[in-house]
């Protein structure tokens, strides 16, 4: 990712750098301690300071598995999208899907164990259209009814250029093994407020971890403009 992102390993907060600091850190506990006081910035005040311990993480992956690009006049690179106040899942809303298989989590070990909690940390790009807010889901695109695996986050970006330039913002959620029917999962996007309160986003990044532990949270917890 372009931006820093935070995650559990281990039991510690990292802030995620540079393509260095990713190699490093998986040979293994004894050097990733070492080079927790080395080189990275710990927080004692985030989120995650109420969330499971990660015992597998990803690299940070960018979606292209996402519906409806918003090009009208040629003027929109394929890989931005445009959201409305229609309920998020409308078919003519951007709908990303999150195939876990392309994370290494297949699909036996979704029905047969292997982890309690699934982790998912993400980052998005994000310009408002019209003033409103912006509203994201995180679902189960295979079950019935398509229930939230979370519950939604709600933004009210108020930005002095949140209307001319892009800000990425960051996301958390703890998922239950259980709640899984499938390897896929779906991230929606909605608006509310007065008018069509349209907004746009690109750069979908995610990383996936898993869990041994319960998962502490039901939220979809919004961690910041990064």
């Amino acid at each position: 990712m372009s931006r820093k992102l935070n995650y559990y390993k281990n039991g510690a907060i990292i802030k995620l750098g540079d393509e260095i600091m990713r190699k490093i850190i998986v040979f293994g506990f004894a050097i990733f301690s070492f080079l927790l006081f080395m080189y990275t910035d710990v927080s004692a005040n985030s989120y995650y300071n109420n969330g499971v311990v990660i015992s597998d993480v990803s690299d940070p992956t960018l979606i292209t598995s996402i519906t409806n690009p918003y090009n009208p006049d040629g003027n929109y690179p394929d890989s931005t999208y445009k959201v409305d106040d229609d309920d998020y899942l409308d078919a003519d809303q951007p709908k990303a899907t999150i195939n876990l298989n392309d994370f290494g989590i297949q699909t036996g070990t979704i029905f047969y164990g292997g982890f309690t909690t699934l982790v998912l940390v993400f980052q998005i790009q994000i310009k408002e259209v019209i003033d409103g807010y912006q509203d994201i889901y995180v679902y189960n695109p295979t079950a019935t009814n398509y229930p939230q695996l979370v519950s939604h986050v709600t933004l009210d970006i108020d930005l002095s250029d949140s209307f001319t330039n892009y800000h990425t913002f960051e996301f958390y959620a703890e998922i239950p093994r259980t709640a899984l029917t499938s390897q896929y999962i779906a991230i929606g996007f909605g608006a509310h407020g007065w008018g069509s309160d349209e907004w746009l986003f690109r750069n979908l990044e995610v990383i996936i971890g898993t869990s041994s532990q319960t998962r502490v949270t039901t939220d979809l917890l919004y961690l910041g403009c990064v």
